[in-house]
């Protein structure tokens, strides 16, 4: 069967989702989601792409990236292969982690990064794993908030926070005002297989 190609962002904005192959969990220690961030920190490391948000469950990564010099389908590819071949070795097992291709979703506007970024934040409290969405571990609402994050350097900020304000005080309030505001957002989690 011969695979449509993906629909080219404008942007250059792309909310990504990887699940676990049959939707199991891909992550089952600490020392996992501590790899798969730093396994998205080396491909990040000459200026392929900017990370603007993520959050990684056990069983499935949300992600928002922003093309720079390479096209999304080899990041993806490049980051999946390489936390893969990790994991295969660490668990003693051969085959795929992910399932199928990764799923994508074209972000072409402001409201709806800001719609997306929100509802990947917020993940963790629609899986009922987290009261709110800063209570959650593996999502980069923490370095939005605190400037703080391992590994260093992973999340972009700039773009989201000069959208919320001028001032990053500001700009950092704003989002949490944004982020805790009632939704029902829908995003491409909800149509991925």
């Amino acid at each position: 069967m011969v695979r449509t190609a993906r629909k080219r962002c404008e942007s250059g904005i792309y909310h990504i989702v990887l699940r676990g192959i049959n939707r199991q969990d891909i992550f089952y220690e600490e020392n996992d989601f501590q790899r798969f961030l730093e396994t998205l920190t080396r491909m990040k490391s000459g200026g392929e792409y900017s990370l603007l948000g993520y959050c990684l469950m056990n069983n499935h990564v949300h992600l928002l990236i922003r093309e720079n010099t390479d096209a999304v389908s080899r990041i993806m590819g490049r980051t999946g292969t390489s936390y893969a071949w990790w994991y295969n070795r660490k668990y003693g097992r051969t085959g795929h982690v992910f399932q199928g291709r990764y799923g994508s979703e074209c972000v072409e506007d402001d409201a709806y990064l800001l719609t997306v970024l929100r509802y990947i934040r917020n993940n963790p409290v629609k899986a009922g794993i987290a009261n709110r969405p800063e209570d959650y571990r593996w999502s980069s609402i923490h370095v939005y908030y605190t400037g703080k994050e391992h590994p260093e350097k992973l999340t972009d900020l700039d773009l989201i926070l000069a959208m919320m304000a001028q001032k990053c005080k500001k700009a950092i309030q704003e989002l949490r005002v944004f982020t805790q505001l009632f939704n029902e957002d829908k995003c491409l989690d909800d149509n991925v297989g």
